[in-house]
């Protein structure tokens, strides 16, 4: 775990430095208790203060958009559509090919992409 130098925010965003950088890191936290981090390319710490609050502020609101807040992976965008599917098992938009979409997704897809 990073030291955290400077907290943006407490116990959601702070900023650190890597040994050989002189550039500010961003760590957040995301809904599901994960941490994030994100490089702010900030130099300043005053830019990378600001920086990491608009990096908060739009994960935030992917998460209440029930976007998935980390899309760097194939693994939690696939997840985010499996959920999506399921929430709409028992509405009027359920369409039973769906079933067979989630199996594949979490059958072959999701295993076949994520490195092992």
């Amino acid at each position: 775990m990073h030291k955290a130098t400077h907290e943006v925010i407490p116990k959601r965003c702070s900023l650190y430095k890597q040994a050989r950088s002189a550039r500010w890191y961003a760590r957040i936290k995301m809904d599901d208790g994960t941490w994030y981090r994100v490089a702010t390319k900030e130099e300043d710490i005053e830019a990378a203060k600001n920086r990491a609050i608009e990096l908060y502020y739009e994960i935030t609101i992917k998460g209440k958009n029930n976007l998935p807040q980390n899309s760097r992976s194939f693994s939690s965008v696939a997840k985010s559509i499996v959920k999506k599917l399921e929430d709409s098992r028992d509405t009027s938009q359920w369409k039973q090919t769906y079933q067979a979409y989630i199996y594949a997704i979490n059958k072959y897809q999701i295993p076949y992409f994520v490195v092992a």
